[in-house]
């Protein structure tokens, strides 16, 4: 589910090692990046000769100088306690593979990665990200929660969708959990490993891993139903990955064919904008939960998966 940015964001209050190492790297990532985007945007002067960005830049927050992004990772590798990711998978190499992500830049290795692992568009994928994670000065934040429900991480996943997702075949955090001794001989996850593997909803790289495979199971299930056409657009691709992602492949297909309960339609607009609300939208509707829960999700679909806002106009051309 996806987080108001109105909401303060919030600690899980139980992270593995794995969990607090990711968590603390991604605060520091995503804070280094933020005074970096504003110096270069804020000050002229702040210019080097190379058009980069100086450290001497007024605003540039000093305690920041010297800070060494690359140990630091290296440092998290250490303390995390998942092995490195799955045979097979694509690295990032640096190039933004076409996408604009601004401030968000810090993380285009890790969407083209998961983009090239899947066949997905890298622009869908950045697309999800910009639509359920929370934000701070325009920065996509890894550690965002829902006070509302389980969903956490840079793209929302409820716990229980994690956890499917891990003992799904083939999957990313399939592998990592394979790897990590985190399945049993049927291939569910053990008890005991639930909390690291929860954590990982805080490291960038696996929830984008994780949202893309989800994404493309969800619309491999959603073409063979129907709703999918062969030659649907990108766009179209874009939103019906993202409602899948929002309600899950079932109720994104019964949403699609107007089949949503009233009782459901309350119940996810409720989980969705606040019960106070979802019954003003309803009572605007003339008391129809399904009519008001369509008209606020095909509203919020429509605008926040927008795929010109990802790419870059010379890759689009």
């Amino acid at each position: 589910m996806s987080v108001d940015p109105r909401l303060e964001t919030q600690t899980q209050p139980s992270l593995s090692a794995a969990g607090r190492a990711s968590l603390a790297v991604a605060e520091m990532r995503q804070t280094l990046l933020r005074q970096l985007w504003q110096t270069a945007l804020g000050s002229a002067e702040g210019e080097g000769m190379d058009g980069g960005v100086s450290l001497s830049a007024p605003g540039f927050d000093q305690s920041l100088a010297g800070f060494n992004l690359e140990a630091l990772l290296a440092m998290q590798g250490e303390a995390r306690e998942t092995p490195p990711p799955p045979a097979g998978a694509a690295v990032g190499n640096g190039d933004d593979g076409g996408l604009s992500l601004g401030p968000n830049a810090i993380y285009a290795d890790d969407i083209n990665a998961a983009a090239r692992r899947t066949g997905l568009s890298p622009a869908m994928l950045a697309a999800i990200i910009g639509a359920e994670a929370a934000s701070r000065d325009g920065v996509w934040d890894p550690a965002s929660r829902n006070p509302r429900s389980s969903a956490a991480g840079l793209t929302q996943f409820l716990s229980s969708t994690w956890i499917t997702e891990a003992q799904r075949s083939g999957t990313y955090l399939n592998g990592v959990a394979s790897r990590s001794g985190w399945l049993d001989a049927d291939g569910r996850v053990r008890a005991q490993a639930e909390g690291a593997l929860l954590s990982l909803r805080f490291d960038p790289r696996a929830s984008i891993e994780a949202a893309a495979d989800y994404a493309d199971a969800n619309l491999d299930q959603l073409r063979r139903q129907g709703h999918v056409g062969a030659n649907a657009s990108p766009e179209t691709l874009a939103k019906v990955a993202y409602l899948a992602h929002h309600l899950g492949a079932g109720d994104a297909s019964r949403f699609l064919d107007g089949r949503i309960s009233p009782e459901r339609a309350r119940t996810l607009l409720n989980s969705q904008i606040g019960q106070s609300a979802a019954s003003a939208r309803i009572e605007a509707a003339g008391g129809a939960s399904a009519v008001a829960h369509r008209q606020w999700l095909t509203a919020y679909v429509d605008r926040k998966i927008d795929l010109d806002r990802y790419q870059r106009t010379d890759a689009v051309a």
